[in-house]
């Protein structure tokens, strides 16, 4: 429950996320899934020559968001990542890295 009388840390949304949900661009799940990430690459301490980075795996963020299927997270990351949210770089036997297009 929210506690009016302190702040509580929360998550920002651009707008321009909002209007990509009304235009059919984005769902819900892939608004969390970028607010989820972009807030772990703000407290990051990964950098290397592409910028900063986070892992993590896709069970982690269905876990966190409770969200019950991993066939809807790959799809969400697979839009997010053509919607140029985050750029995600795979590498054979190393972990996945999730870096901001900024």
């Amino acid at each position: 429950m929210l506690d009016n009388n302190k702040q509580e840390p929360f998550y920002q949304v651009p707008k321009a996320l909002i209007e990509m949900v009304k235009q059919g661009e984005l769902t819900h799940t892939e608004v969390l899934i970028y607010m989820l990430i972009l807030d772990r690459l703000k407290h990051t301490k990964y950098r290397d020559e592409q910028g900063k980075y986070i892992i993590i795996t896709r069970q982690e963020i269905q876990q966190t968001l409770k969200i019950s299927r991993l066939i809807t997270i790959s799809k969400a990351l697979k839009n997010s990542e053509e919607l140029k949210l985050f750029k995600i770089v795979r590498s054979k036997g190393k972990a996945t890295k999730y870096y901001d297009y900024k």
